[in-house]
C-alpha cells in the first residue's frame, strides 16, 4: 500500500484504473474483476444518493457473505459513510437493536431477504453495474465501520473504527510481510466480525484477490483445504477454534500446505497436531483483528496475477 494515498477507497480505485481486468473476488463459480466490483459499488452509491444519504451517515449491510457484500462495503465507505454489518442469521430482535442503536439511515440487503426493519429504507444489492461516481469527502471523525460485540456479557455494544486505524494496521503489517498483487486472501469470517476487515482490505489494498469461503465449505476442514489449494490461497485467516480442525485434517490427509505466504490465527494460544505451538500476544481487546502469525517463504516462482476473461 503506497503511503501517498489518503483513503482506503482511493487505493482500491487506483487498482481499478491500473488493472481493471485483474480478479478482485472469487465467489464459488463467480469471478469478479476490479472493474466489475467498482461498477457494482457505483450502483449502490447511486441508490444511496437517491435516498438522500450523505457523508457521515450510517448504513447497514444486512447480507450473507458474497462478493456483493464487498461491493456494498466499498460503496458505503466511498460515499463518506459508516457501514454497520448486520447478519441475517442473527435473531430479528438483535439486528433491529443494532440498527436502531447505531442510527442507520438505510440498509443494504440481498434481494428477497425477510425485512425486520420497519420504517428503514432498503437498498437491494443485486450486483448490477453503473457508471462511475466521484468519491465523497470523508471527515476524519467518521468511522469506516461500527461492529457490535457479541453481547454475551450484556447488551451488545458498537465499536467504531476510524479509517486511519485500518490504514495503520496494514502499514504495520508491511514491516513483516510483503503482500502483493499475486496474493489470494481467504475471506472466512462474517462481516460482523472484525477479522473480516483484515481479510477484505488486505486483498483490496494490495491489488490481490479475495476468495470467498462459503459457510458449508468453512464447516468442513477437508473441503476447506481443497478450496485453499484449488484457488491458490496464499493468505489464510483463522481463529484457533477452526484452525485446529484444519491442521488436524492436514495430518489426517497429508498434502503440501497450500498457503505459501502466511497464515494467521487470532485471539488465543494454540498447538497444532504436529506439536508446533503458536504463541498469542493480542494486547488489549479490540486493538487488532489478529495476534499470531507465521511467515512462509514464497515459492521461487510466484503465481501470476489473476485476470478476468469476462
Amino acid at each position: 500500500m503506497n503511503e501517498k494515498y489518503s483513503s482506503l477507497t482511493s487505493v482500491f480505485h487506483d487498482h481499478v484504473r491500473c488493472r481493471p481486468r485483474a480478479v478482485a473476488v472469487v465467489d464459488e463459480s463467480r469471478t469478479v474483476s476490479y472493474a466489475e466490483l467498482a461498477a457494482a459499488s457505483y450502483d449502490v452509491r447511486r441508490s444511496l444518493a437517491r435516498l438522500g444519504i450523505r457523508p457521515g451517515d450510517r448504513v447497514g449491510v444486512y447480507m450473507r457473505r458474497s462478493w456483493r457484500v464487498v461491493a456494498a462495503i466499498i460503496a458505503v465507505i466511498d460515499h463518506g459513510c459508516t457501514y454497520v454489518p448486520l447478519d441475517p442469521d442473527y435473531p430479528a430482535a438483535r439486528v433491529r437493536f443494532m440498527a436502531e442503536d447505531s442510527g442507520v439511515r438505510a440498509i443494504c440487503a440481498d434481494p428477497g431477504t425477510p425485512w425486520p426493519f420497519e420504517g428503514t429504507a432498503e437498498i437491494q444489492v443485486t450486483g448490477a453495474e453503473a457508471e462511475p461516481v466521484p468519491s465523497a469527502e470523508r471527515a476524519a471523525d467518521v468511522p469506516t465501520h461500527i461492529i457490535y460485540t457479541s453481547g454475551s456479557t450484556g447488551t451488545p455494544k458498537g465499536v467504531a473504527t476510524p479509517e486511519h486505524a485500518v490504514q495503520e494496521l496494514f502499514r504495520s503489517a508491511a514491516e513483516r510481510f510483503s503482500f502483493s498483487t499475486a496474493d489470494a486472501w481467504s475471506w472466512f469470517h462474517s462481516h460482523c466480525f472484525d477479522f473480516s476487515v483484515w481479510e477484505i482490505w488486505g486483498a483490496l489494498l494490495h491489488g490481490g484477490c479475495i476468495v470467498v469461503i462459503g459457510t458449508e465449505v468453512g464447516r468442513d476442514p477437508w473441503r476447506l483445504l481443497d478450496t485453499l489449494a484449488d484457488q491458490g490461497v496464499t493468505v489464510l485467516c483463522q481463529v484457533p477454534s477452526m484452525f485446529k480442525y484444519l491442521t488436524a485434517a492436514l495430518v489426517d490427509k497429508p498434502r503440501p500446505w497450500p498457503c505459501a505466504t502466511s497464515s494467521w490465527a487470532a485471539r488465543r494460544s494454540i498447538t497444532t497436531p504436529s506439536g508446533r505451538g503458536w504463541t498469542s500476544a493480542p494486547g488489549r481487546a479490540g486493538t487488532s483483528p489478529w495476534s499470531t502469525s507465521t511467515a512462509r517463504p514464497r515459492p521461487p516462482s510466484s503465481p501470476p496475477a489473476r485476470w478476468s476473461t469476462g
